[in-house]
Formats: C-alpha cells, sequence, structure tokens
C-alpha cells in the first residue's frame, strides 16, 4: 500500500496532571517490537461488558483497618509494580484493550477518536473483569460497586458491623485536544443501604498520579487551586450530591528522557489510581482501583490530537472489501490475512501480521528508518509485481493505471525488506487499481494520525464485507 507523507505539527511543551474540583472539563459532555498475542471485543477490545465484574472489596471492614502511614505505603507499592522498561513502553502490544476505527460513508472525513469523548452515562454500561473500558486511545472509563461498611463496638470491646451502604463509582478520562492534558472526573451514586446505618464516616476520593519511568525525567503536577489529598466528605454529603461528578486536570511534564531512538519526543509514561479512604470512630481504611497507564509526548509527525494516550490501548482500523473508494486494495488485505496463497509469492504455510488476535502491525516513520528499509520493501515488492504481471504491470485491463500493493505496508517494522525468512511471517503482494492503493494509503495514514499512532504503536487492520 502506497504511503503518503505524514503530516507534522507544531511542538507543545508537556505536561500531565490530576486532582478532584467541580468543575467541568472541555472536551467531556457529562526499534520494531515483535509482538504479543492480541483480543478485544468489536466496538473496543477489552474484557467481557457489564455484570462480570470481579468482586470489589468493602470499605470499612476491620481487617483493612491500618495506620495512615501503612495505607501510603501500599498506595506506593501498587503504583510502583507493573510493567517497566520495554515492557512499559511497548505494553499496547499485549493486545488487551483494542480502540475500533470504521470508515465514514463515502466523501466523508474521517473523524478522529478525539472527537468522540466518553460519557459518565457510557460508562455506567460498560466494563469489564476488572472494570476498564477504553471508548478510545483518549479516553477511559472505570466503573465498579463498592461496599460501605460502618464499624462500632460494643461494651464488651468486641467490634462488629453497624450498617453498611452500596455505592456505584464511575471514573473516566478524557485526553485534551492539542494537550499535553488529561482531564479526570469522579462520580459516586448511593445504591442501597442496610440496617439504616449511620453515615458520618468520611469517604475521601484521590486522585492519584505518578510517572512510572524511572529512567526518565516525569512529574505529575497538581494545579495549586486543586485540593492536596482529594476531596473528603461523609457519606451522607456524598449521597446529597445526587451523583454530581468532581473533576480535575492534571499536567505532567517530561523533563529529561535517556539517549534513546525517541528522545526528541520526550514520551513520558505514567500511572494512575483512585484511592478512596474511609474514616470511621475506629479508624481509617483504604484501597485503590487497579492503576493503569498513560503516555505523554510531543512529536512532530502526527496531527493535533490530543499529546497523550492511554497506552495500554491499541488501535484497529475497519475498511469495508466493498468501499468504492479502496475496494480492490481493501480485498487484497481481506485475501493477505485469510490465504496468503491468493497473493503473491503466496507461500504454502505463511502468513500476515494485522489480523486481530494474531501479532498486530507496528508504525515505522522514516526519520527512524535507519536501515532504509521501507525503500528496499518498495524495490521487493515491484520484482514480485514484473515477476507475476509482467515488466509493464502499471497497465492493467482497458489501460487501466495500476500499481504494486504490498501488504504489510512498507510503513511499518513489519515490511517486506524486513522478513526473516526462519519464520512463519511474510509478505503479501498484488498489481491493483493505482486509486484504489492511493485511497486506501491516504486513508491509513489520516487514520494513523488521528489515533496518535507513533513510530513503533502497534495497530491491526481488519476487512469487514
Amino acid at each position: 500500500m502506497r504511503d503518503v507523507p505524514t503530516w507534522r505539527a507544531g511542538v507543545i511543551v508537556l505536561g500531565l496532571c490530576l486532582t478532584l474540583i467541580p468543575a467541568v472539563p472541555a472536551g467531556a459532555a457529562d526499534p520494531g517490537p515483535a509482538a504479543g498475542p492480541s483480543a478485544g471485543s468489536a466496538r473496543v477490545a477489552g474484557p467481557p461488558g457489564p455484570g462480570h465484574h470481579a468482586a470489589s472489596p468493602a470499605l470499612g471492614t476491620a481487617e483493612r483497618i491500618e495506620p495512615p502511614q501503612r495505607r501510603g505505603r501500599r498506595l506506593q507499592r501498587g503504583l510502583a509494580a507493573g510493567p517497566t522498561g520495554t515492557r512499559l513502553h511497548r505494553l499496547a502490544h499485549d493486545g488487551r484493550y483494542r480502540a475500533v476505527t470504521t470508515p465514514p460513508p463515502t466523501g466523508r472525513r474521517l473523524r478522529g477518536p478525539a472527537d468522540d469523548p466518553v460519557t459518565f452515562d457510557e460508562c455506567a454500561d460498560h466494563g469489564g473483569n476488572d472494570h476498564y473500558w477504553f471508548k478510545n486511545r483518549f479516553s477511559m472509563c472505570y466503573r465498579e460497586q463498592r461496599p460501605i461498611v460502618y464499624l462500632a463496638r460494643d461494651q464488651q470491646g468486641v467490634i462488629y458491623e453497624q450498617g453498611r451502604s452500596l455505592v456505584a463509582i464511575e471514573f473516566i478520562g478524557v485526553a485534551q485536544h492539542r494537550q499535553t492534558q488529561i482531564n479526570f472526573g469522579v462520580r459516586l451514586r448511593h445504591l442501597a443501604d442496610h440496617n439504616l446505618p449511620r453515615k458520618t464516616d468520611r469517604l475521601r476520593i484521590n486522585l492519584v498520579c505518578a510517572n512510572h519511568d524511572t529512567t526518565r525525567h516525569s512529574v505529575c503536577d497538581r494545579d495549586p487551586q486543586e485540593p492536596a489529598g482529594g476531596t473528603e466528605l461523609t457519606i451522607q454529603q456524598w449521597q446529597d450530591r445526587g451523583g454530581a461528578p468532581l473533576w480535575s486536570h492534571r499536567t505532567g511534564t517530561t523533563h529529561r528522557v535517556p539517549d534513546d531512538l525517541y528522545q526528541d519526543e520526550k514520551r513520558g509514561y505514567f500511572t494512575f489510581t483512585v484511592e478512596l479512604t474511609l474514616t470511621g470512630p475506629l479508624g481509617g481504611t483504604s484501597d485503590h482501583f487497579t492503576p493503569e497507564f498513560f503516555r505523554c509526548d510531543v512529536a512532530d509527525y502526527v496531527a493535533t490530537t490530543p499529546r497523550c494516550v492511554f497506552h495500554h490501548v491499541s488501535s484497529e482500523i475497519r475498511m469495508s472489501a466493498t468501499d468504492t473508494r479502496f475496494a480492490e486494495s481493501a480485498q487484497f488485505i481481506r485475501d493477505a490475512q485469510t490465504d496468503i496463497t491468493l497473493t503473491k509469492p503466496g507461500i504454502i504455510g505463511k502468513k500476515v501480521p494485522g489480523k486481530v488476535g494474531e501479532r498486530p502491525l507496528t508504525r515505522l516513520i522514516s526519520r527512524y528508518d535507519t536501515t532504509r528499509s521501507k525503500i528496499a520493501s518498495r524495490r521487493k515488492i515491484r520484482r514480485v509485481c514484473q515477476k507475476h504481471w509482467g515488466l509493464n504491470y502499471i497497465t492493467g485491463p482497458n489501460g487501466q493505471k495500476r500499481q504494486c500493493d504490498e501488504y504489510p505496508l512498507a510503513s511499518t517494522y513489519e515490511n517486506a525488506a524486513r522478513v526473516d525468512n526462519n519464520t512463519v511471517w511474510d509478505y503479501a503482494v498484488r498489481a491493483l487499481n493505482a486509486e484504489h492503493n492511493r485511497a486506501a494509503g491516504e486513508f491509513i495514514e489520516q487514520f494513523r494520525g488521528n489515533d496518535h499512532v507513533l513510530d513503533g504503536d502497534p495497530f491491526y487492520i481488519t476487512i469487514t464485507p
């Protein structure tokens, strides 16, 4: 597939932060890696939908009461856990979450996923085994139901459960357009009470963010006007809010990165979570959501989409084999993914990457192509076209102009020049309609720009009927 020149944007200073303030944010309404396995659903990849949540531990149980210092150390250990180094940088390659982009009808321009931020109502309807749902690479959602236990001590000093409440917590994050900023919101909805409990226990909700890559100097700064340590109210006061959300934003900054391939892009890697602390007459108990990750950068070769992405999420583009703009090219990709023998060289037993559930494609930007493999790949596939369609393959039946199309794209780390003949992975070639080839290349390039796909980022291509 013919690649079009990458679009260059102005460089913006990197930043990110978070805490809770009651203000609605703008944009939110109510080298080449080897890949791992992939999985996902039709809309956005991830675990199964509502009704499959793992049970969330209750806040307030006697076994969980501990001193503040111990709670703080436990939170820091939770934030520091998880992937580091190359595994952190290539997190989306695990295929756990996948954001799906479907092309618009003919004649309409592809809208960027940042134009469709997640809302709280959407969050209430989605989720999975680990509670997370990513609408796209710029919008995340976490939802759970959490029991709150009210403890008391009888005259003999025995601690007992006086009552409990059940609350629903929804937590969303929306990356902001042209900024290295994410706006986060949390809302708590009261669901039920048992044994008519007192509601004077105080619940603190604190949004926490930290640098997750110790090899670089990145910080998540709190806005000075926002309360330190989050927002604390009694359970009754939370209930009286009627589910009104609390909003926060953070500006994270990467000042220094190691001497690596992407030094000029200032890629910063952050972890975030929400900490819940319940304080009653007998002391405090706390817990936090499973931490997740985002990345911010100042790369200048993608469109002015948000500069931060939830980088555990890989991208998937869907193209129709009957779309008149690029039907021949889409059909070629489908043949390559389903039966490589329908293409050339078409070696039995070989296959191509980029199919959901298998190895993803990874984007290759020319400035990082130190071996000039993109040029070598195009030379290689032209020789295949000449061998199978003749030296004059550029002229098809009835004088139709043709081009030599290739899959995977030359602008991927899986291109034809990078094929290792000792593995099952290969490439596919076909001479096809030049306009279809050009339109498909432009469409995929626009998609990768809109989705903020950087060099080394994974993506999939799915061909629909």
